[in-house]
């Protein structure tokens, strides 16, 4: 949940489960409802390209909103639509879903949306926190909203009105995942599980650029094979159903080693202009400060810190055990420190199993 002007807002997972998927805002003081209903991300029961069944459903919110309490407004990133890997369950373009959406904190009425992940079969969703922030774009400042996608690729918008700034900026370096086939083993990259899955960015006024902490994975994928009967069964009674017969997020793809990465986008000319690979996937996300430095912690278990500017690694320090949270730095006593947690979860390097808090005196 986050808390803005006196409201608890969030979302649900499960977009797996074929869910509705939607935001809704609480009263903090009794948590009464804030809004007359919950932003619903995708239609009801029987309308629009859910007609075919009630097993179509998705657009979960499973990651925080973010709130500009200058405008009032809530961005979020929605899931994807189910069932995730069968499009043929789901014809059309599945609105809302695999988007970024702005709403009105106070009302909960829709202000944009723009879909970032069309014709989605590969089950990427739009799970990274929104940014919103005051950058330079050309040679103009201007009211930022960006996020960066599981499919790898990076999108910034004008914040109050949803126009285009740049769109689909590579952030990882392999991006391809062709249509599936039914019955048939299909590669992709980057998996279900990489690019920007819920890694949060971070800006830097300074350096005018964002920064990344991406998973750079592979997946084969095989999409089930349905008889007329069984794919009535699936439909009629909404059997959950993923669509692939090799596991909720792909097999392994032989002779490929998952990896991470660190980099940087100029806001202003929306190229990326450094990037430095790390041995495991990042998932924790990237925490800038105003001294030019980043810091990272890896699904290696090592926490890093670099220099915002070039992207050069200036400190690091092994944990020994997955990192799957951001860094944090804070004030105590005139001093300033560094505080991560340590512990990865099962889609983060294979998992961990310790709980550990790792502080720092900077």
């Amino acid at each position: 949940p986050i808390c803005a002007k006196g409201k608890v807002l969030l979302g649900a997972a499960g977009s797996e489960y074929g869910v509705r998927g939607f935001v809704m805002a609480y009263n903090a003081s009794d948590l009464t409802p804030a809004w007359p209903n919950p932003v619903w991300n995708i239609p009801p029961e029987q309308q629009g390209w859910r007609r075919l069944s009630r097993l179509v459903g998705g657009g979960a919110v499973w990651t925080p909103v973010t709130v500009d309490t200058s405008t009032d407004t809530v961005y979020y990133g929605t899931g994807s639509a189910t069932p995730l890997y069968f499009r043929s369950m789901r014809p059309g373009r599945n609105p809302r879903t695999d988007s970024l959406v702005a709403v009105d904190l106070n009302t909960g009425r829709l202000k944009w949306w723009q879909e970032l992940i069309a014709n989605n079969e590969w089950a990427y969703d739009v799970s990274q926190p929104p940014l919103v922030y005051s950058a330079r774009v050309g040679a103009t400042t201007r009211r930022v909203v960006s996020v960066a996608t599981m499919e790898g690729v990076w999108f910034a918008f004008d914040a109050r009105t949803g126009r285009p700034f740049h769109q689909r900026v590579k952030v990882i370096d392999r991006i391809e995942h062709p249509s599936l086939k039914p019955g048939q083993p299909v590669t992709i990259f980057p998996s279900s599980l990489g690019g920007l899955n819920y890694s949060p960015a971070s800006y830097d006024s300074r350096t005018n650029y964002v920064f990344n902490a991406a998973a750079e994975t592979a997946a084969v994928l095989i999409q089930d094979k349905l008889t007329p009967t069984q794919k009535r069964r699936k439909l009629v009674l909404g059997d959950v159903f993923l669509g692939t017969r090799s596991g909720d997020f792909g097999a392994v793809l032989p002779g490929w080693k998952d990896h991470g990465s660190i980099s940087a986008i100029n806001v202003a000319t929306g190229r990326r202009v450094w990037k430095f690979e790390t041995p495991e996937p990042e998932r924790g996300g990237v925490t800038t400060t105003a001294s030019g430095l980043g810091f990272a912690g890896g699904g290696d278990g090592v926490i890093r810190a670099f220099d915002l500017r070039t992207g050069r690694i200036l400190w690091t320090f092994r944990t020994n055990e997955p990192i799957a949270s951001g860094p944090t730095t804070f004030l105590a006593g005139g001093r300033q420190y560094l505080a991560v947690t340590v512990g990865g979860t099962p889609t983060s390097s294979n998992g961990g199993t310790v709980s550990e808090l790792h502080v720092f005196a900077v």
